[in-house]
């Protein structure tokens, strides 16, 4: 896990603290109201103070936090509990070595074989690992607002609770 290194960087840390603003007022339709040129405004300075892992890393993260709302540009698949084949064979591996942000990057990469309440609770849990946990409750939530059935859900939000106690 590499999240202690993203957040000692104060540009990184006020970069997501202002990626959070900003998907906040977009999720609110105010997304090009002046507020939120003001946030993006704000954003440029961090960004210069990041590295390219830190970069992509933020990236990442706006990506993601599109797809809790209506216009998501990624598509995951309408069917609950869905994944195909294919894609539990990439993500098992990455999930056993822990490697949160190619777990991440395959949810993106391929939406169409996995089903929009497995991804965020593959998101929440990722993000959780990654010492993001206010992204993780974000992604919780919405597994939860998705499909209260899921089998390992609630062993999930156990143990995303437990890590960001």
């Amino acid at each position: 896990m590499t999240s202690g290194r993203f957040r000692s960087n104060p540009s990184y840390v006020t970069y997501v603290e202002l990626l959070h603003r900003l998907h906040a007022l977009i999720q609110a339709g105010k997304g090009d109201d002046a507020e939120a040129d003001e946030v993006r405004d704000q954003m440029d300075a961090p960004w210069y103070g990041m590295d390219s892992e830190e970069i992509s890393r933020v990236r990442g993260i706006s990506a993601d936090l599109y797809t809790l709302g209506p216009d998501s540009p990624i598509k995951h698949s309408d069917r609950e509990r869905y994944i195909t084949d294919a894609m539990s064979a990439k993500l098992a591996p990455l999930v056993l070595s822990r490697s949160w942000d190619r777990v991440l990057d395959e949810l993106r990469q391929s939406p169409g074989e996995i089903s929009w309440d497995l991804a965020a609770q593959y998101r929440a849990e990722a993000y959780a690992k990654l010492g993001e946990g206010e992204i993780a409750k974000k992604f919780l939530a919405e597994a939860w607002r998705l499909n209260p059935q899921l089998p390992d859900l609630q062993f999930v939000d156990a143990g995303i609770r437990g890590i960001l106690l």
